[in-house]
Formats: C-alpha cells, structure tokens, sequence
C-alpha cells in the first residue's frame, strides 16, 4: 500500500503538457538540439497526463501529438488537449478537446532525446526535453518528455497511435 501511495502522489507531481503556462522562468540559454540526427519522427501518439494545474490542484490530462518531419531531424508538431481538475476557481473545470497550437521539435545526433519548443520563451512556454524509446515505424513507440522550466516538476508519457 505504502508503494501505491507514493506511486499515486509521484504520478500527481509529476506531469504537464507542451508549453503548459508557468510564472517560472525557462532555463538560460534555452535547451535545444547542438546538432540534428537523422531519423523522421512522424505520427500521431496519444498521451496521459496526472499533475496538478497553475494552482496546485489536481488535474488529468488527455493530450495528441502529432509529428510532422521536415527531413533533417526537425519537424512540426501539434497539439490537442483535454483537461480536467479539482481547482474550485476553475470554471468550468472541464476543457475539452482544443488545439493547443503548433509547436517545433528537434531530434539530437544520437537519434533518441531531442525537444519540443514552444518558440518564444518570453510567455513562460518553456522547452520540452523529450527522449524516444525506438524510431519511426516501430509498433508501440513511445516517448516521455519533462518540462525545462526551472523549479517546475513535471513529465509526460506518449504512446504511438
């Protein structure tokens, strides 16, 4: 029981979407790829998210990622969210399913870790360090992503659709 507990109170710590809000600074200089790989990452995975929203309160997440690959190791993604939470001051506290804009990503030369960015870091949308678990075309690929904004915990987990 003690085991559950502390996986359920890490899982509500830890979790957050691309370019979540946050009155945290991002890192300086911002994270990004020194140099490209080579492998395309495409496709569409689908993720869940447990964590706790801009007010401390808890809140799921149902989130789509969509990879677009330009060649090169960059590419184009987008996002489709859904969220609920306990915050009491959110009304409603249920968003459905909403674009949450395009964002760009970059695959590092050792072809796993990479990052999506939001672009302008000024808003508080800090980069997401992303490390992928097999390349494109592999059934059941997934990727986990942490959010970089300083003092701000947080992961995600992907899987291929």
């Amino acid at each position: 029981m003690r085991k559950a507990c502390l996986v359920v109170f890490v899982l509500t710590i830890l979790t957050g979407t691309a370019g979540a809000q946050s009155s945290n600074p991002c890192p300086s200089p911002s994270p990004t790829c020194a140099s490209t790989g080579t492998v395309t990452i495409s496709g569409s995975y689908s993720c869940t998210g447990v964590g706790l929203d801009g007010n401390g309160y808890p809140k799921v997440d149902l989130v789509i990622v969509s990879f677009t690959s330009n060649g090169g190791g960059v590419g184009t993604v987008s996002v489709i969210e859904a969220q609920n939470t306990n915050d009491p001051n959110s009304s409603p506290s249920y968003k459905d399913f909403a674009s949450q804009g395009t964002l760009n990503y970059c695959i590092s030369a050792d072809n796993t870790t990479g990052y999506i960015n939001p672009g302008s870091t000024t808003s508080g949308n800090c980069p997401l360090a992303v490390a992928f678990t097999s390349a494109d075309g592999v059934a059941d690929a997934q990727f986990r992503a942490i959010d970089t904004t300083e003092n701000n915990v947080s992961a995600t987990v992907c899987r291929a659709q």
